[in-house]
């Protein structure tokens, strides 16, 4: 019980970094370059979720554009997407498997220790 609450910690531990990541780097690049008039239009102004309007191939009525382009830097926006992913495949290998794996041997012992299916 021990090693699962410690690999559950790990993991909010994680999870706050990845939030963290978010509020300071990803909120205010989407804020600064996300053309949110084309969302609106596209998720018809919330009628639908982003999800239905991409399976839907819905057709804004407006063309979206990026707003600041004159200070976008593709690169910047490239490495911000890839630390960002890097970030969420590092969770996924070594915490959340580290938790599946104490996980997996706590209920084998629960199981065995009190004849459970």
């Amino acid at each position: 019980v021990g090693k699962l609450s410690v690999a559950i910690t790990n993991i909010r531990n994680r999870n706050d970094r990845e939030y963290s990541m978010a509020e300071m780097y990803i909120r205010p690049f989407i804020l600064k370059f996300y053309d949110f008039k084309w969302y609106e239009a596209f998720c018809q102004h919330g009628n639908i979720d982003l999800f239905t309007a991409l399976n839907q191939n819905v057709k804004a009525p407006v063309k979206g554009k990026i707003p600041n382009l004159d200070k976008f830097n593709r690169q910047e926006a490239e490495n911000l997407v890839n630390y960002y992913l890097l970030m969420l495949r590092g969770t996924r290998i070594a915490q959340y498997a580290e938790y599946a794996t104490v996980n997996h041997q706590l209920l084998q012992i629960l199981r065995k220790e009190y004849h459970l299916e």
